[in-house]
């Protein structure tokens, strides 16, 4: 048995710093756990080194010790007993960010009945289905209960099993509660067991109601309620006309399904997050659903005049009606319009019998609008523009994107001629962007010309002949009119596209009606490809004052400054390509940075405005009952269900369709007096007391104009100034705009319940709804105005104020008051600025540019020419630096205007008559209001937090 040591360490020190280099007492190498050298006995056992070896006992540390020579020993044998960890995360990390509790765990979460792959179009489902694969389909299942109705089911379910669809994973049996697993057992036996009340949870079938979501969510219609159908093959296919809601392509794509797993879970995303119950963005009610792309271009070309079909063609036609829907649906082959030779049908009549198949159907639809290539005449459109459809059947007008797109009230849904079909090809190739002879020769006269006007403005820039503009430079004004020069080559160099083209051309079909591309992308294509820009400016000089080093220094023609003369399919030089490319990455850096601006924007909106909801009383109210609007939007109206643009019904389309709807022939018309005898009083009645003000007002002004018509047509054919051979042209008249009383009055209910019907359900989280529209889709134009606003920035990038002017007929007044805003500094009227010393005193020496006061007539000079400053003397002691802050200073006195403002422009309103005003950057409004020959009550500011501060809270929530 060997001694044992008990020390207790309290020096860290190995040896003592005196000569004798002993072992520290109480330290690590203390000598009574052993001696460490060979001069030296133990103090516990006095053995020397060679007898003695060591004493193993307690080590008390006051701290951790390590001697240099063990410590990779020590690190191995900490590593062989100490399992590596991760630094633990603080409270606030596990709280903030998009991993921590609350967005992680509690608002965001994962969830079970759910999946992900990547979506593919299918354009033969209905708009409300959703192709899922047959994997996916035997993962998500449902819990149906066994009742009379299913239990035959539910038993071929059983049977089947987990790995046949369809079929089922688990069965929960009502008494025991007990689960069993279907793909293992006899299925037999539990089928003879089942009973109702028990529980399947059988595989997702074609019918099932499902959620379905592509992220960033960013507004309501992110996520809605489809119909599965469960198809082979990996991925979810949907379709492609319910892209836009979604934001949705197909490049790869992945998308998120949810499966409901309650009957009233199925029914209300059914009802309130269904595809057909949410066809309209909540933002401005214009349709998201609608006809895109392939859809537009078949309606298209279906629709021309020139276009006729014989009767196995129609027949095809309407037979594709049939697909996918009830067999038995009967449909009435229309007459056709041309009988001899042989019987023909237009395409028009093909759409008539897809919006009414037969003549015992209810559907009588009414509209009147502009397609996308209207001009004039309505339906004398020579382009065949204008739309007309009377009680279903299209009279006049060629199907586009303005009539069956998204983005328009107008706008008939793409349900309506999903199913066409493919007989006519449409297809686009290398052929299509092919320019002839004729085409180049108008190019190369283009570019020779616009060249030409280039260089002229270049020479007349470097002789000091260009005029400038107005609050320009000559750089600023040389480079605004020679991009204004070549945008008209790039713009004429397209209409020669559209004159040279054929009307059959592919690309001049898809921009014509709105599918695909516009005349800009035909123009790149085939004639020039056009100016390059960044930050709305021409490529500007590199470190060599150039662009690239294949130009002179300082050469500012077309070529070195990113013009590119060639097309797509000529190809463009190396430079060309480069500016090209150069242009191309600031739009993707741009629409990058911008998606991720308006994504945080949107998140601090809602968490913000979250609580606010309306209320029974028609205000709007946060979480603690404070009143953020007495009425929602002012007038109470949800723009879900509002017909108009800004109004809550179209009142011209709701009259012709009553027109149409019931034609009233065995009541007499009524006269313009008669008219407003029927109308008015029931617009003052007690029915129309719950209506706005504004919707009062309108109706009441729209029936004015109807009695104004009929008088008017009354005047053009009364009886005393026709003969009898045109009476019956008076009866034919009376027929065109005639009103009877039962219309009328029927009009006038129609448009009170369209307006009840359009009134903001209490309870609804318009908060949240305001948010999700600044986030919405394609969101991304003029994000740094819409940051200034919300950040509620006081000081903006581009304060603008709007100045009215009293005589705003006179130009001399105007340049004027515009020389009474704009400041005018010393420097500017000064011939020099210099210093003067003596032998005595010493000052500053100002010279007075007479000639220049005298044009600019806002500065009078009071005394002579010359002007001495001399400096303080407390400066004496730094005469020298007092004097170069003086020197400094001194040209930015101001002696004339006002400080805050920059520059003011003449703004000439052509449109009013050529009145003038002003047009002043800067931010002082109250300066401005109060200048002479301003009308301060009409000016304006974009600057809300300027208006506020000038004219008050209630002025500055008008000023946006």
């Amino acid at each position: 048995m060997h001694q044992y040591a008990h020390i207790h360490c309290v020096s860290k020190n190995l040896y003592n710093q005196d000569q004798s280099r002993t072992p520290v007492p109480f330290g690590v190498l203390d000598s009574h756990m052993g001696t460490s050298t060979k001069d030296r006995s133990c103090e516990t056992c006095g053995k020397p080194l060679a007898d003695c070896v060591g004493h193993y006992g307690y080590l008390d540390l006051e701290l951790p010790i390590f001697h240099v020579g063990f410590f990779r020993s020590t690190i191995v044998i900490l590593q062989s007993i100490c399992k590596p960890k991760k630094g633990s995360r603080g409270f606030v990390q596990r709280l903030k960010g998009k991993q921590g509790r609350f967005r992680g765990n509690l608002s965001g979460k994962r969830v079970d009945y759910s999946g992900r792959t990547v979506i593919s179009p299918d354009p033969n489902l209905h708009i409300d289905q959703v192709a899922v694969p047959v994997h996916v389909a035997k993962v998500l299942t449902y819990p149906e209960r066994v009742t009379e109705a299913n239990i035959q089911l539910m038993k071929q379910l059983i049977l089947n099993g987990a790995d046949k669809h369809p079929g089922a994973n688990f069965i929960q049996q009502r008494q025991t509660n007990i689960r069993k697993f279907l793909k293992y057992g006899n299925r037999k036996q539990i089928i003879k067991e089942l009973k109702y009340g028990d529980i399947v949870e059988r595989h997702l079938m074609d019918g099932d109601v499902v959620l379905f979501n592509r992220q960033p969510s960013l507004h309501k219609l992110s996520i809605m309620a489809h119909q599965a159908v469960v198809r082979p093959h990996r991925t979810f296919r949907f379709n492609e006309c319910v892209c836009t809601p979604y934001n949705a392509d197909f490049d790869g794509d992945e998308m998120n399904l949810h499966l409901p797993q309650t009957e009233e879970a199925k029914a209300e995303a059914l009802t309130l997050m269904g595809v057909k119950s949410n066809l309209v963005t909540p933002r401005n009610g214009e349709p998201l659903i609608a006809a895109i792309q392939d859809f537009i271009t078949g309606a298209y070309l279906l629709t021309q005049k020139d276009v006729f079909l014989d009767r196995s063609h129609i027949s095809q036609l309407l037979a594709y009606i049939l697909a996918g829907k009830d067999v038995n649906i009967r449909i009435d082959l229309p007459r056709p319009v041309i009988l001899k030779p042989v019987k023909l049908w237009t395409g028009k009549q093909v759409f008539n019998v897809i919006l009414r198949p037969n003549m015992d159907m209810p559907i009588k639809m009414n509209l009147r609008t502009k397609g996308k290539q209207y001009t004039s005449g309505e339906d004398l459109c020579f382009k065949d523009s204008y739309v007309v459809i009377h009680n279903s059947e299209l009279m006049c007008g060629a199907l586009d994107k303005a009539v069956l797109g998204s983005g328009s009230k107008n706008s008939i849904f793409y349900v309506l001629l999903r199913d066409f079909g493919g007989n006519r090809g449409f297809s686009i190739g290398i052929g299509d962007v092919t320019p002839g002879h004729g085409l180049l020769q108008a190019k190369d006269e283009l570019l020779d010309n616009g060249y030409s006007k280039c260089d002229s403005f270049i020479q007349d820039f470097k002789e000091g002949k260009l005029q400038t503009q107005p609050g320009c430079s000559a750089d600023d004004t040389l480079e605004a009119v020679i991009l204004k020069e070549l945008s008209v080559i790039r713009d004429h160099a397209g209409k020669a596209c559209l004159h040279e083209l054929h009307k059959t051309n592919s690309p001049l079909t898809m921009a014509v009606c709105g599918s695909k591309g516009s005349f800009i992308n035909i123009s790149q294509m085939i004639a020039c490809v056009g100016q390059q820009a960044i930050s709305g400016k021409r490529i500007p000089n590199g470190f060599e004052d150039r662009a690239l080093p294949h130009f002179k220094r300082h050469s500012k023609s077309p070529a070195a400054k990113g013009f590119v003369k060639n097309s797509f399919y000529s190809g463009l030089t190396p430079t060309e390509f480069f500016f090209h490319t150069m242009a191309g990455r600031e739009g993707l850096v741009d629409t990058a940075v911008k998606t991720a601006e308006t994504g945080y924007m949107q998140r601090r909106l809602v968490k913000s405005l979250e609580d606010l909801a309306t209320q029974y009383d028609l205000t709007v109210r946060n979480s603690v009952g404070d009143i953020v609007q007495f009425m929602y939007g002012g007038d109470g109206l949800d723009p879900t269900d509002m017909e108009g643009k800004d109004k809550p019904l179209d009142y011209t389309r709701v009259f012709s369709h009553v027109q149409c709807s019931f034609p009233m022939k065995d009541e007499e018309p009524l006269s313009s007096k008669e008219i407003l005898q029927v109308a008015l009083p029931v617009l003052d009645g007690s029915d129309f007391e719950h209506c706005g003000t504004e919707f009062t007002k309108d109706l009441r002004t729209f029936v004015e104009d109807i009695a104004k018509r009929v008088e008017k047509r009354h005047l053009q054919l009364s009886p005393s100034q026709m003969s009898a051979s045109e009476t019956s042209r008076s009866n034919v008249f009376s027929w065109v705009d005639r009103c009877t009383k039962s219309q009328l009055t029927h009009f006038l209910n129609l448009c009170k319940e369209k307006y009840s019907r359009a009134k903001i359900e209490p309870s609804t989280a318009v908060g949240a709804l305001c948010a999700q529209s600044i986030g919405e889709p394609d969101i991304t134009l003029g994000v740094p105005r819409i940051k200034e606003i919300i950040n509620a920035s006081r000081f903006i990038s581009t304060p603008i104020i709007s100045a009215p002017l009293m005589n705003d007929k006179n130009a001399d007044e105007a340049r004027g008051v515009k020389g009474r805003i704009e400041k005018t500094l010393l420097g500017e009227v000064s011939e020099f600025i210099e210093e003067v010393f003596l032998p005595n005193s010493c000052f500053i020496l100002v010279k007075l540019a007479m000639d220049r006061i005298k044009l600019l007539k806002q500065v009078t000079a009071l005394s002579k020419s010359e002007l001495c400053i001399f400096p303080s003397e407390s400066s004496k002691s730094s005469l020298h630096y007092t004097m170069q802050q003086l020197k400094s200073d001194l040209p930015n006195v101001l002696i004339k205007g006002h400080r805050n403002v920059n520059r003011a422009i003449i703004h000439v309103d052509e449109a009013q008559g050529d009145t003038y005003k002003l047009l002043v950057e800067g931010d002082d409004l109250l300066s401005v209001m109060s200048t002479v020959g301003v009308k301060g009550t009409a000016a304006t500011s974009n600057n809300t937090a300027e208006v506020e501060k000038v004219l008050g809270i209630e002025a500055a929530r008008h000023a946006q």
